[in-house]
């Protein structure tokens, strides 16, 4: 592709993810509730060798929900027994992060930050090409 179109289509649809996770983090802070969490295991989450914590709180009315957050988290919820904050959708209680500014707006800024890099890119690249 000439002239940067390229980096232009992928920084747009990095910067588009970026925004979408940044609209589901603030439906999250707006309707979401709080629940007092443990850390249950620090494990690698996916294909990664950092070690992440699960989580197990149990809702408002009750049940108990598990899940693995996605980033590393500051040294205190790395600890199994360590108790936490979790903010969750009442709605979807298994779409929950912990109550952490990096883990609640981080992937969100991640993606468009990166977006935003790419779309730089693309415009060096147009002015030079």
């Amino acid at each position: 592709m000439q002239g940067g179109t390229g980096l232009l289509v992928a920084g747009a649809m990095t910067a588009s993810v970026g925004l979408i996770e940044l609209l589901r983090a603030l439906r999250l802070v707006r309707g979401g509730r709080t629940a007092r969490a443990t850390v249950i295991a620090v494990k690698p989450y996916g294909e990664s060798d950092t070690p992440v914590p699960t989580l197990r709180f149990r809702t408002e009315d009750g049940q108990d929900f598990e899940f693995q957050e996605k980033m590393a988290g500051s040294g205190d919820a790395q600890r199994i027994g360590a108790e936490v904050i979790v903010l969750y959708d009442p709605k979807n209680p298994l779409v929950a992060r912990r109550r952490a500014f990096a883990q609640i707006w981080g992937p969100g800024l991640f993606w468009l930050g990166m977006g935003a890099i790419l779309l730089v890119a693309a415009l060096v690249a147009r002015l030079f090409a």
